[in-house]
């Protein structure tokens, strides 16, 4: 085993105890890290940085190793499961955000060339096998990803026969073959040319191979190298900054890129409707989208349908047009929620729409923007069949999921999303709605309020949301007249309720009667109510009404 010479401060043990490691590939990790890659150990925002995914399956890297290489935390992802996710559709999200921001640099700066950096995806040749890693890969020669290099492992541990050369060069990717790791570096330099996606293949002997590690080795030496090659970068920048600040296009770009987040100066308040507005829930939800994202150039939009939501004045994303800001993945719903992985990980605030029946191929990519708290915002488009899958919804943790139940309570849910930089679900109907008395787009922020307040004694609470208030507000009606007070309570949003001070929760539903208005998403109500006789789950409203009666006499 030639054991590597490294240099300077941090030690970092390596224990990788009885597995098989391959030495080899930990020598081409320090190499990409000490004489390729791009990047600022000591900036995790570098505006130029090439970006890593490494493959989960790579059990020859050690997480920590890792980190002291590049502070970055694309540089491994840790996944329950490795199959939940495949990192190849991951870094397109990468490489289509890069290729976005150097393009709308070009647009107001032509001849500037200050953005010039690579998505470098490293998986083992076995993952290539994947339907998802085809749709990855012809997806990036597609799109004509030019910066986007797969770095494909082989070692004799591999026992995959096919030949996947074949398949790259297939779908025209610049293939580049090599045994060992010692023309790799000259081949990535290359790479920052070229115009289509490349392969590299490494082939690697084992050679280096070791049963059991137990030794300190020091990495640090690689930063000095890599702050000898950044420096004289971060001083183009600097210029490059200082001499358009003065231009607030290029101000908002250079900002962008260099804290990655997205402000949106939105007011609901500057919204007047008609006296007689009436339409679609999910057309009043698309018309307050195309509000807020007019506002700000960093807000992409990806759906498998334009009939869900779209940014109207944009057209679809494309090698031809680089800058639309709606990324269409027909019949793809799997890369729609990993390739909004790698672009919020770039900071954009993305927003993805599809069906809510689509929501079993996304709850993979759900449960890891919301664990990482990415700035991802999913539109499902709810019907009778899908409806039961909302309650899904109430177990993964830190998702707010919103269900608005008319155009007020639509603008109030942008209200919270628009600088809200953590993932969320807004679920809308397809069913035609007035805007509702009672509602207001400014008490969506507490998650439930009183849509029909009682001028008497309160005799019972009924809680809805989404187009459930409509029904539940016309039954509390039709029954003022058997002497029954209903307060109909609206909660868009149980998660943000329930972070409300209790007082104001325990004044809106106190300890009375309470009936749930719902036909599928009943698990985050249960606790209001004595037992499952009081959900009121017909289609009906006569039936549920009827129930009601019966109900108030016990």
């Amino acid at each position: 085993m030639n054991k590597i010479d490294m240099t300077i401060t941090n030690n970092i043990k390596l224990n990788f105890k009885d597995k098989k490691i391959n030495m080899d590939v930990v020598d081409l990790f320090y190499n990409l890290y000490k004489n390729n890659l791009v990047f600022d150990p000591d900036n995790f925002n570098f505006v130029n940085k090439d970006k890593v995914i490494v493959s989960p399956n790579l059990e020859d890297i050690n997480n920590e190793m890792i980190k002291t290489f590049y502070k970055d935390t694309l540089a491994k992802y840790e996944y329950h499961n490795s199959n939940d996710f495949n990192v190849l559709e991951v870094s397109l999200g990468l490489a289509i955000g890069n290729r976005y921001l150097e393009n709308l640099l070009k647009i107001e700066d032509p001849k500037n060339n200050i953005l010039n950096n690579r998505v470098i995806c490293i998986c083992k040749y076995d993952e290539l096998l994947s339907s998802g890693s085809f749709d990855a890969i012809n997806f990036a020669n597609s799109e004509k990803l030019n910066k986007m290099v797969f770095l494909v492992i082989k070692d004799s541990y591999d026992d995959c026969k096919e030949d996947l050369v074949d398949r790259f060069s297939y779908l025209k990717f610049n293939i580049e073959e090599v045994n060992g790791i010692s023309k790799i570096g000259s081949i990535l330099e290359d790479t920052k040319s070229s115009k289509i996606p490349t392969a590299i293949f490494v082939y690697l002997k084992n050679n280096k191979q070791v049963t059991s590690i137990k030794e300190e080795v020091k990495l640090d030496d690689i930063q000095a190298f890599v702050k000898k090659r950044v420096n004289k970068y971060l001083g183009k920048w600097e210029n490059y900054k200082n001499n358009h600040l003065s231009d607030l296009k290029i101000k908002e770009i250079i900002t962008f890129l260099e804290d990655k987040k997205v402000v949106v100066n939105f007011k609901g308040s500057n919204i007047k409707l008609n006296a007689n507005y009436e339409e679609k829930i999910i057309q009043s939800d698309n018309k307050i989208f195309n509000l807020l994202v007019s506002k700000n150039p960093f807000i992409i939009n990806l759906s498998d349908t334009i009939e869900v939501q779209n940014i109207n004045k944009s057209k679809n994303m494309s090698k031809e047009n680089p800058l639309g800001r709606n990324l269409i993945l027909a019949k793809q719903i799997n890369l729609l929620g990993s390739i909004s992985l790698g672009l919020a990980y770039q900071g954009f605030k993305v927003f993805i729409s599809t069906y809510l029946a689509n929501i079993k191929e996304l709850v993979a990519s759900l449960i890891q923007s919301s664990s990482h708290d990415l700035d991802i915002h999913y539109t499902f488009l709810e019907d009778n069949n899908s409806i039961n899958y909302i309650d899904m919804l109430n177990y993964i943790p830190n998702l707010i999921t919103f269900r608005p139940c008319d155009i007020n309570e639509v603008i109030g849910v942008y209200e919270v999303i628009k600088n809200y930089p953590k993932t969320t679900v807004n679920i809308i109907s397809n069913v035609i709605v007035k805007e509702l008395k009672g509602t207001n787009y400014k008490y969506v922020q507490a998650g439930g309020y009183p849509v029909k307040k009682e001028s008497d004694s309160v005799n019972a609470i009924l809680i809805a949301s989404g187009f459930n208030v409509l029904n539940a507000l016309t039954i509390a009606q039709s029954l003022v007249s058997l002497g029954i007070v209903l307060r109909v309570v609206s909660l868009p949003a149980i998660k943000v309720f329930d972070m409300q001070n209790p007082k104001y929760q325990n004044m809106l539903i106190p300890n009375t009667k309470v009936f749930i208005l719902d036909s599928g998403n009943t698990a985050g109500y249960k606790r209001f109510i004595k037992n499952n006789e009081y959900i009121l789950n017909d289609y009906n409203n006569e039936v549920n009404k009827a129930k009601i009666i019966e109900l108030m006499k016990k």
